[in-house]
């Protein structure tokens, strides 16, 4: 099994000149300070189009808006990963986990074809301000992004590991960086896997196709995983521009990196090229 993951990040209503907006001060790899509130949202209860999982702030203001798409083009749900979710929520962001593929295998496809073919046009369309890769895997992205904006893409070292690899070199987070245009970030982190990501009660199931790593860290990886995300999108969504120095600065980073690529000294043509 191989997923896909990516967390594509906009501002809905909140533009940049809203001088308002929430702002984490505080380090993105601690825990976020807001309590937050969890809402699921189906097709068969509020008429919604997608099924959707929403994590807010439990205070009033006003708060970026990160849009969140699983493993296996949506296959993997949201649900599977509301542990991380609810901590970026709580650096000051509504969180929707939109589930593409709710119920799972209605439709008759085939859950490996969006696997090994993917069209990746219309999403990188739909990113308006910056993009979060966390462990892709995809057997069509070889065509430079035209208009990139600014993206984290992101790998584990047992992800490669195994008889079942879960990633594959050249389809991975490498590739990503290599399509993307600046500015880009690119880490691979030591001693964890593709399964780590997930809530505690999928990552035993997950671990039986992809290398398992150490159980008792599971807790670790996902305060740091949520630093790592979080740090990205205070400082494109929010504003705050030291926040890139925790993905930057290998001496801020609380794990052990076996590759980091940056790629940040560049002009956007929005009002986002003073981002970095």
């Amino acid at each position: 099994m191989k997923f896909l993951t990516f967390i594509a990040s906009l501002v809905c209503v909140l533009g940049y000149e809203v001088l308002s907006i929430y702002v984490d001060w505080g380090n993105p790899y601690d825990m976020g300070r807001l309590p937050v509130n969890d809402l699921t949202i189906t097709e068969t209860i509020d008429k919604s189009p997608l099924h959707t999982t929403a994590h807010y702030p439990n205070q009033s203001g006003e708060y970026p808006v990160v849009f969140f798409i699983g493993g296996m083009n949506g296959y993997v749900l949201s649900e599977m990963y509301t542990d991380v979710l609810r901590m970026v929520a709580a650096h000051g962001f509504i969180v929707f986990g939109v589930d593409y593929k709710y119920p799972a295998l209605t439709d008759g496809e085939n859950i490996f074809k969006p696997i090994l073919k993917q069209d990746l046009k219309p999403y990188f369309n739909e990113i308006d301000f910056s993009t979060v890769f966390i462990e892709p895997v995809s057997f069509d992205a070889f065509e430079n992004v035209p208009n990139p904006v600014p993206a984290l893409m992101y790998g584990t070292e047992l992800s490669e590991k195994g008889l079942t690899k879960c990633c594959l070199p050249g389809t991975d987070f490498r590739q990503f960086y290599k399509i993307w245009k600046c500015p880009r970030l690119a880490l691979e982190v030591a001693d964890f896997g593709h399964c780590d990501i997930l809530n505690r009660e999928f990552w035993g199931v997950c671990t039986h196709i992809c290398t398992k790593s150490n159980e008792t860290r599971i807790d670790e990886y996902h305060k740091f995983i949520q630093g790592a995300m979080s740090s990205f999108v205070i400082s494109t969504l929010q504003m705050r521009q030291d926040a890139i120095t925790y993905l930057s600065d290998t001496t801020k980073i609380p794990v052990k990196l076996l590759e980091h690529q940056t790629d940040l000294n560049c002009t956007l043509e929005k009002k986002s090229d003073q981002l970095f």
